[in-house]
């Protein structure tokens, strides 16, 4: 019987590095080799599927003795065994044309490449913030019946944050604090939904279908953000002198319902896809207190915090494959992973343009870039451009050798603006069996 289950196997293995030429300090801000391994099978009406990886860094975790004394060598070179997938999905039970999946699984509603409002369910992996779109497995029950060409589907899961990035990226999550406030301890603490049934539970539904050669769907989400924000945030005066203090800062994570709605179609072999996504959030205020009397002039820093209001995220794109091996990508975004209120929403376009030579084996990026604008009244002072040109080589089958840099300008307090000296070369190798 386990032959029989175990149809499948494959991934593959990767190594990829990147360093920061632009950093303060230039270092290694990547360094992995990592070992992907998925297995799916089925017999009679059950299926199955895993994702398994296992990565090694090459940037040693050391702080003390003991940690080059370990028997497992885990900071010498850190190890980590990530289980994203592990599910089971059963076919018309107990009736014709249901389907139900029990365990962890990602689930994406999205149709826009990369960047999907619409699709809320499974959390977002932001560990490498330029693996945009990259999510993570979530633990829940996925009940699916069929109506001839449309689609019913519910989702019952549990509450999980989204892997946000370290380092220099977080700027891109987490604005700094005002230049007024000279911060020499910051202590933070997370607080996430109580464990129980009702609480950290988050509910989905899709109801989709085709009309015409266009996919549509409408969907429903009601959970919590993945992203933390603060609740409360002490300001302790630490140095008269120096007009230093200590902040103690404490995040929650919002709740929210979407509506949303996306499609897509192929007319003319051009790609057109969109979608709209409504947040409704509930009611979230951040508390500011001044623990001792204040005398710096904290008391008018704005650290709030207040989505009150729903707010219209959407991104609309295309694509097209021109004659000698061109390939094109655009993408219109109102609305960043991050933004989550009416006034903090900004414009994003992104173009990605591909071109082939060699029978295939070379494909050339050289227009691989996002340009994002803060205040159109005032673009000089509020935008920010990445680009990222790149290069990838097959010299045989399954064989993938990437290589290129990132180069970031921007000026205000953008997420991209805040990232503006994180300049990186990168290269990857990847073989898949």
């Amino acid at each position: 019987m386990l032959l029989l289950l175990v149809s499948d196997i494959n991934g593959d293995v990767l190594g990829y590095y990147r360093y920061c030429f632009g950093c303060d300090t230039a270092r290694w801000t990547w360094n992995e080799e990592r070992l992907a391994l998925r297995f799916s099978g089925s017999s009679d009406r059950v299926s199955y599927g895993a994702d398994f990886r296992l990565r090694v860094f090459g940037i040693p975790d050391v702080n003390n003795l003991s940690d080059i004394q370990r028997r497992d060598k885990g900071g010498i070179s850190p190890i980590y065994v990530q289980p994203r997938e592990a599910f089971i999905t059963l076919y018309d039970i107990p009736f014709k044309g249901l389907e139900v999946s029990i365990g962890r699984k990602v689930i994406s509603w999205g149709k826009a490449d990369g960047i999907n409002p619409t699709s809320q369910i499974s959390v977002y992996d932001y560990e490498d913030f330029f693996d945009i779109g990259a999510k993570l497995g979530t633990n829940g029950i996925n009940i699916g019946y069929s109506l001839g060409n449309f689609w019913v589907e519910g989702v019952f899961s549990t509450f999980s944050p989204d892997a946000i990035p370290g380092g220099p990226y977080s700027s891109v999550f987490f604005s700094s604090f005002p230049d007024t406030i000279n911060i020499v301890a910051l202590n933070d603490t997370i607080n996430i939904p109580k464990n129980g049934l009702r609480e950290p539970s988050e509910f989905a539904l899709r109801f989709a279908g085709t009309i015409r050669g266009i996919d549509l769907s409408l969907i429903y989400f009601r959970g919590y953000d993945g992203i933390p924000y603060p609740k409360r945030v002490d300001i302790i005066p630490y140095n008269l002198i120096e007009k230093q203090v200590k902040i103690n800062l404490i995040m929650e994570y919002p709740k929210y319902h979407m509506v949303g709605f996306n499609f897509a179609s192929s007319p003319f072999n051009v790609g057109f896809w969109g979608e709209f996504a409504l947040f409704i959030p509930d009611s979230f205020e951040t508390e500011k207190r001044l623990l001792l009397p204040d005398p710096f002039g904290f008391d008018s820093v704005s650290l709030t915090f207040q989505p009150d209001k729903p707010f219209l995220k959407f991104v609309l794109g295309w694509d097209y494959t021109f004659p000698k091996g061109i390939y094109a990508n655009f993408q219109y975004l109102r609305g960043f992973i991050n933004e989550r209120s009416s006034d903090s929403l900004r414009d994003y376009f992104i173009l990605r343009v591909e071109k082939t030579f060699f029978d295939g084996n070379l494909k050339v990026m050289p227009a691989n870039m996002l340009l994002e604008v803060g205040d159109w009244g005032d673009i000089r002072n509020n935008y920010a451009l990445a680009w990222i040109p790149t290069f990838e080589y097959y010299p045989v089958d399954n064989l993938t050798v990437s290589f290129g840099t990132l180069l970031i300008w921007g000026k205000g307090d953008s997420p991209f603006a805040r990232m503006e000296k994180i300049d990186e070369a990168f290269f990857r190798i990847k073989y898949s069996f």
